[in-house]
């Protein structure tokens, strides 16, 4: 398949590369959609940093920016839904507040 990137970085003097940016997945052969972005693509953010000989990939910084996105994605699923559903049936008073709370920050 094909896969696009555009990327934003910089290198320094002392040999070490700091570049983030975002993998464009065709969304007829990674059908995934809470991942889709306002391209109409599966968006998928990356970092790599340290020295150029070796640089690493910030696993950290894709889980970041994703998280949220896929915990709104499932909780907005029929699976997600039902989770929350018993969640609430058995839940004392201070964790139905948390779970509304979630409910109001991811809009579902």
């Amino acid at each position: 398949g094909e896969l696009r990137f555009k990327a934003n970085g910089a290198v320094s003097f002392d040999r070490n590369v700091d570049i983030t940016g975002v993998a464009y997945l065709d969304p007829s052969k990674v059908n995934f959609d809470p991942l889709k972005g306002p391209s109409g693509n599966v968006e998928l953010p990356l970092k790599i940093k340290g020295d150029m000989s070796d640089p690493q990939s910030d696993y950290g910084y894709t889980a970041k920016i994703i998280g949220p996105k896929l915990a709104q994605g499932f909780l907005k699923s029929k699976a997600g839904q039902k989770v929350m559903e018993k969640a609430m049936e058995k839940a004392p008073e201070p964790l139905k507040k948390g779970l509304d709370a979630l409910k109001k920050k991811f809009k579902f």
